[in-house]
């Protein structure tokens, strides 16, 4: 049916709760620039943590990008993994609350991936700011 020009949409969700979250969200979101088109983006913006996170923990910079790519959903997941372990996220940080950088495919080719993160505070922050670009 698709061909291999055919773009689908998706939606991916970055996050830092590092003292320099911003630049490390920033970076992500230049990164995902090489692999994918970003057609939206929505932040960085602050958020305070949320669960399972400590809520006295460091407040989280957020960003959430509307994209479009050609890779399948499997493909996708693994590319976002490899970009976390190229900005420095280690399996050792979640036992130390770090997030040195998490990027999350939530939504692809409008199927809700992660429905726990899609209703999330820090998620629809960003995804209603781009509600409001889109409809401009």
């Amino acid at each position: 049916m698709g061909s291999s020009n055919h773009r689908t949409p998706i939606i991916i969700c970055i996050g830092s709760n590092e003292p320099d979250a911003n630049t490390r969200v920033l970076n992500a979101l230049k990164l995902l620039g090489t692999a994918f088109e970003i057609t939206e983006t929505a932040g960085p913006y602050q958020t305070i943590p949320a669960p399972p996170a400590d809520p006295e923990g460091p407040p989280y910079a957020n960003a959430v990008v509307e994209c479009r790519t050609v890779l399948t959903h499997n493909a996708t997941l693994e590319l976002l993994k490899q970009y976390e372990r190229r900005l420095g996220r280690r399996p050792k940080h979640k036992a130390e609350g770090k997030v040195i950088i998490d990027i999350d495919l939530v939504v692809y080719d409008d199927d809700i991936c992660r429905k726990s993160e899609f209703i999330s505070d820090y998620f629809q922050t960003g995804y209603r700011q781009l509600s409001k670009k889109r409809s401009r």
